[in-house]
């Protein structure tokens, strides 16, 4: 909605070329959107420069997916056992900072689609203020019926125990529970990826990055190497302090195991 506090933040293009992208909103809303004239009427425009042929609109479908903004999502949430917070309840529920439990996706920052040998599947990962820590999750697009998501990892929260015990990386870098962030997903297998000679199947040339995702799509999901950003806003005395960096966090390496 377009209410005070509410943006869009990642957008991430459809990893199989089409003309479309996915958006994730801060309201909870996630959609893609689709353009499947748009090459089309690119090619129009180079084709006659002198003309006045830049279209006016651009045809175009939204869908949304359900489950996200304001849908309940406690029965297509599967935390596989994990994602037990400091106050002995789980996950499934969202805990903003008024003490409000939020039965839905809350301030959707990070969102990455990824194409893979069985499928392709959408990377989710919040920053909402959630008291027990920020949620990750992963799901697969074009099932039928309701999307499932899949709980990967929390981080950091005012609420959570460690945190607010002082534990951080590096030592002496935790002044106080707070809140971190997931934000950001890159695909590293189809850099990875190599023939049956042993040679990486993607170069260095102008075609890498169609080459990148085409062999992206060779590798199956559970086989994939997810680089993960997570920013930890709280982690900044210590080391980080003495040389005037901004503040904490990692970069992960995360398989996953569907």
């Amino acid at each position: 909605p377009d209410v005070s506090a509410k943006k869009n933040e990642h957008c991430t293009p459809d990893p199989n070329g089409a003309h479309a992208f996915y958006l994730g909103s801060t309201a909870g809303y996630i959609g893609k959107y689709e353009f499947p004239t748009l090459g089309t009427l690119i090619a129009a425009v180079a084709s006659d420069p002198v003309a006045d042929a830049f279209p006016a609109s651009i045809p175009g479908t939204y869908t949304a997916f359900v489950g996200t903004g304001t849908n309940s999502l406690s029965s297509q949430i599967d935390l596989g056992g994990k994602g037990l917070r400091a106050d002995g309840n789980t996950q499934i529920t969202h805990m903003d900072g008024g003490a409000v439990e939020k039965d839905r996706f809350e301030d959707v920052d990070g969102l990455e689609v990824f194409a893979s040998l069985d499928g392709d599947y959408m990377l989710i990962q919040e920053d909402s203020g959630n008291t027990f820590g920020e949620r990750m999750f992963i799901t697969k697009l074009g099932e039928a019926g309701d999307l499932s998501f899949k709980f990967i990892a929390q981080s950091g929260g005012s609420g959570n125990t460690r945190n607010s015990n002082g534990v951080g990386v590096p030592a002496g870098t935790n002044l106080g529970g707070g809140s971190h962030e997931f934000s950001g997903t890159f695909d590293l297998s189809g850099l990875l990826k190599k023939d049956a000679y042993g040679k990486y199947m993607v170069k260095a040339n102008a075609q890498q990055g169609v080459a990148k995702r085409a062999a992206d799509k060779l590798v199956a999901i559970n086989d994939k190497l997810l680089m993960v950003g997570l920013q930890a806003h709280n982690l900044i005395g210590g080391v980080i302090s003495a040389f005037n960096n901004d503040r904490g966090g990692q970069l992960y390496i995360y398989q996953p195991a569907i």
